[in-house]
């Protein structure tokens, strides 16, 4: 595979996601709301052969919205349905777990990790194992990167894909 050349090298992403054939893309902060969203996008859509998932915190059925949320008005190129093998989001009860724990310390509780919390901090990492992703591009470091390190997947934050935007390359962003 030719990696496109952008002014006269080959882009950021493409070097670091080429090595990568199942990929976990966060939802919300990374391929929604990030300034490099429509650079991940468009990575998406140009490799349609890998195997893109979106790996997410979102529950409660929350997790059904991602696809009509992306498309939605404010990045009308981004990818389609289509365009990932699924979602994967962590369950109902692991999310009421932490959210309790959550609460508790924010009221100034202040134990040692809890089970809930460690489960939370490892779940990407071992989703992405469990269904053979390679690489977890995010940008939660803190509840994301301990889990990847954990599981043996590469993590990526979405700030390393910083490059310039060039027009005739990316679609137009719609504010």
């Amino acid at each position: 595979m030719r990696l496109p050349v952008l002014g006269g090298r080959v882009a950021q992403i493409d070097q670091l996601l080429a090595p990568h054939h199942s990929i976990g893309w966060d939802f919300d902060g990374t391929l929604m709301g990030h300034p490099n969203s429509p650079l991940m996008h468009d990575y998406i859509r140009r490799f349609p052969e890998k195997r893109h998932w979106i790996v997410t915190f979102r529950a409660h059925g929350l997790e059904e919205e991602v696809f009509s949320l992306l498309r939605g008005d404010y990045y009308t190129h981004a990818p389609r349905r289509a365009d990932f093998a699924g979602v994967l989001n962590i369950s109902a009860w692991a999310h009421y777990r932490r959210s309790r724990v959550m609460t508790k310390r924010e009221r100034g509780w202040d134990g040692f990790e809890t089970r809930a919390e460690r489960n939370w901090n490892t779940w990407k990492g071992r989703a992405c194992r469990k269904a053979g992703i390679t690489v977890m591009i995010d940008d939660d470091v803190f509840a994301v990167q301990e889990g990847c390190e954990t599981y043996g997947i590469a993590f990526i934050h979405p700030m390393a894909f910083n490059e310039p935007m060039v027009a005739r390359r990316w679609p137009v962003l719609v504010l």
